[in-house]
């Protein structure tokens, strides 16, 4: 049985709105001071948690990575609630966390699994510019590496 990375399912075309969109973000997020900022703003109320004063811990990863499953088990496995920082799957609060000194679990699934899942759930990302934000989160984590 022959294996192929990515299967020629996924040809709708991407509108180039979304695509300059998803590549803004892809840039932005790897910037801790201006994109935690306007994440605090923009996801208020939400399942995310942006890393603050109070964060005992951060997890989180390139998007499709388990971090639901990630912050779950850990909740679930304390005597009390640990204050997180999570699913904001942005190089940011990864840096920031890093350099705060902050305990941070980063999550890493591998790309083919990665992608084809954010196709699946993003159908207007292009499969090219879900290989390059892949790639451009993790390379940007790298000077942190022995914080994480």
């Amino acid at each position: 049985m022959t294996r192929t990375l990515f299967p020629p399912a996924h040809t709708t075309a991407v509108s180039p709105y979304r695509r300059a969109r998803h590549r803004l973000r892809t840039y932005v997020s790897e910037h801790p001071l201006g994109y935690l900022a306007f994440a605090r703003y923009k996801y208020t109320g939400h399942n995310v948690e942006v890393i603050g004063p109070d964060t005992e811990l951060v997890i989180d990863g390139f998007t499709r990575s388990a971090t639901t499953f990630a912050v779950y088990a850990l909740q679930l496995s304390q005597d009390r609630p640990i204050r997180l920082a999570h699913h904001l799957h942005a190089p940011a609060q990864l840096i920031e966390a890093a350099r705060r000194g902050i305990p941070t679990m980063v999550l890493i699934r591998e790309p083919q699994g990665a992608i084809l899942s954010q196709l699946i759930r993003e159908p207007d990302v292009a499969l090219r510019d879900a290989l390059f934000a892949y790639s451009r989160f993790y390379e940007h984590l790298l000077p942190y590496r022995r914080a994480l």
